[in-house]
């Protein structure tokens, strides 16, 4: 994971009610995966030493990010 953005947040599926419906039947259960989700601090607005989070009208949001993914033995 790469990223212009000053944060990554990480969702770990701990509250997943199994068995939770997947794809092709699948049932998955508490931490059966994750996420990674760039994006500035979460709490931003109400830290103040956080970096700034607010976008106001006219300036434009642009941030980079790449994603990359290898098969085991590849």
């Amino acid at each position: 994971l790469w990223t212009t953005e000053p944060g990554v947040q990480l969702y770990t599926g701990q509250y997943l009610a199994p068995p939770s419906p997947g794809l092709e039947g699948r049932r998955y259960k508490a931490f059966s995966g994750f996420c990674l989700e760039p994006q500035v601090w979460p709490d931003a607005p109400n830290r103040p030493y956080f970096p700034q989070a607010t976008l106001w009208p006219g300036q434009i949001y642009h941030h980079e990010t790449e994603y990359r993914f290898r098969l085991p033995g590849a």
